[in-house]
């Protein structure tokens, strides 16, 4: 319902990283509360940025993805969007049981946030991520299908892509 708002926006990777950052703020902010109130408007904060970095996620690696590829990334997509939560789930039992409860949300969203912030340290291509690169439809200039932006595979203009050689 509220998503339109990213069709306009160009610079996904950027929106992506600030998604997690607000997402491991309130989730942290959330194990430091006490009242149930203030705890669910910590999650809906939480769960509406999740939400926009999943559209956002989403539209980055379909851009990116040759036609010929994107049934497998979709599929390697899904299966680490899924595990994530998983991996999550055993930080905070583990911290739980050693420490708190609070310690181990509160860490959680720490945890997130830091791993945000190295993302954007390690893989810089994803914060610099800008649609107008990918034109598509209606976007600028056509390319033939397959044919990704000189460094698209790096996140670098002008440098040269790696080739992908696609066997069934």
């Amino acid at each position: 319902m509220t998503s339109g708002w990213l069709a306009r926006v160009r610079r996904l990777g950027r929106v992506v990283v600030w998604a997690v950052l607000c997402w491991g703020g309130a989730i942290a902010l959330a194990g430091t509360m006490s009242a149930f109130a203030d705890v669910l408007v910590c999650f809906a904060v939480a769960g509406a940025a999740d939400s926009v970095s999943a559209v956002c996620r989403s539209t980055i690696v379909q851009t990116v993805t040759t036609e010929e590829m994107r049934g497998r990334m979709s599929a390697l997509y899904i299966m680490v969007v899924g595990s994530g939560p998983y991996l999550g789930d055993a930080q905070a039992g583990a911290l739980g049981s050693l420490l708190s409860r609070r310690v181990a949300v509160f860490s959680g969203g720490v945890l997130s946030m830091v791993g945000a912030v190295l993302v954007v340290v390690l893989c810089p291509a994803l914060y610099r991520f800008d649609s107008d690169d990918y034109p598509g439809p209606g976007k600028g200039p056509s390319r033939p299908a397959g044919d990704a932006p000189a460094g698209a595979a790096h996140g670098r203009k002008g440098a040269a892509a790696d080739p992908v050689e696609v066997t069934d």
